[in-house]
């Protein structure tokens, strides 16, 4: 007879997440470098942009992304077609700030901006790489500001990212969002929202 444990998600609180967020523009501003890599706008835009989409940071979903799966919204959300994530195609729609972080991304990015160009690190083909260079950046600016662990001792991915959005969504709407509907958007079951954001609330 086995016991299912459900290991808790790892995520952020909300002002550690605000403290994340600053920690990077502190990067940007040092010129901070990792591994050859220097941190910018781009990583910053990266990182809202999954927590305002609920993506997955994954070679499938994130760094799958191309220009040309993006279609603004008229209310500021966009429209995100993810071709081959965990959960086969969707089509995921962000938040309402979702349209000024694309353009924003866009602005940084401004010379890799055709359909075919990737969203992140364009220069790299090989998207593998491309999320490690983010993975190490994303783990720099925590390590340096003493944020890589959660109070158990559980270290922060960014995956982190995700597991925020969504216990940060359910939590902000005091019981309004659709779940069936969020569930759809971010590519998960009702199940596993309720076993491990809905359980912590």
């Amino acid at each position: 007879n086995f016991s299912v444990t459900d290991n808790p998600r790892v995520t952020f609180e909300e002002n550690e997440y605000r403290q994340f967020l600053n920690a990077i523009k502190k990067s940007i501003k040092s010129g901070d470098v990792v591994r050859g890599h220097k941190v910018t706008e781009e990583f910053y835009y990266f990182v809202l942009i999954i927590v305002h989409s609920y993506l997955r940071p994954t070679d499938r979903e994130a760094f799958a992304l191309q220009h040309k799966d993006i279609s603004p919204n008229d209310d500021g959300t966009i429209n995100l077609r993810v071709v081959k994530g965990k959960t086969g195609f969707r089509q995921s729609f962000s938040t309402e700030l979702g349209l000024e972080f694309y353009n924003n991304l866009k602005r940084t990015n401004s010379n890799n901006t055709q359909p075919n160009d990737y969203l992140f690190l364009p220069k790299m083909k090989n998207r593998t790489h491309a999320n490690r260079t983010f993975q190490r950046i994303f783990n720099h600016v925590l390590e340096t500001n003493d944020l890589k662990f959660n109070q158990d001792r559980q270290p922060r991915t960014t995956y982190s990212l995700r597991h925020y959005a969504l216990q940060t969504r359910l939590n902000k709407s005091g019981g309004k969002v659709n779940i069936y509907d969020l569930a759809r958007n971010a590519g998960t079951s009702v199940n596993q929202l309720e076993r491990f954001y809905l359980k912590r609330m």
